[in-house]
């Protein structure tokens, strides 16, 4: 197992877990560095975390909204498509309006 390095490309997104307690690596290093880690880094980095995942919600729900849309829009466009096909299937068997209201012999 490689060591805990505090370089940030090199230090993984959770802490490695200890083997032996199943407890992870900074519970068991030091109860000083426990006591001595400021509440407010841990709120923020909690509020962070929330921030992010809301704004993931946003961003997939937004996403599922836009293609659902298009489909909308597809199936519209496929709707008035057949439609124009019938129309103009079933054009033979109705007068034109100019010889409906007088316009056209």
């Amino acid at each position: 197992m490689q060591p805990y390095r505090m370089a940030s490309f090199n230090r993984p997104s959770t802490p490695p877990s200890n083997p032996g307690s199943g407890r992870p690596w900074m519970a068991t290093s030091s109860p000083r560095k426990a006591l001595f880690r400021s509440p407010a880094a841990i709120e923020d980095t909690q509020s962070a975390d929330l921030q992010l995942d809301k704004m993931e919600v946003e961003q997939l729900t937004e996403n599922c909204v836009k293609n659902l849309q298009k489909e909308i829009h597809e199936q519209r466009l496929n709707d008035l498509r057949k439609k124009m096909v019938w129309l103009t299937e079933t054009d033979w068997k109705y007068k034109r309006p100019e010889e409906l209201i007088g316009l056209e012999k």
